[in-house]
């Protein structure tokens, strides 16, 4: 029971860091560009770049 909630809290550490990091590149760099990303995956969603998804993901 130890390990596993061990190895949950690490998992959860892994996506929250990776979550933030992503926000971040995303707010410095709208376009995506940084995570070798293009506005066009945005085509379908209300979203023009990249701005706001980012900082949805930094908080």
């Amino acid at each position: 029971m130890r390990w596993t909630r061990l190895t949950l809290v690490i998992t959860e550490a892994f996506v929250a860091l990776s979550a933030f990091v992503a926000g971040a590149m995303f707010m410095m760099e709208p376009s995506g560009r940084l995570m070798g990303m293009t506005v066009e995956t945005l085509a379908r969603s209300p979203f023009g770049s990249y701005l706001v998804p980012g900082s949805c993901c930094s908080w």
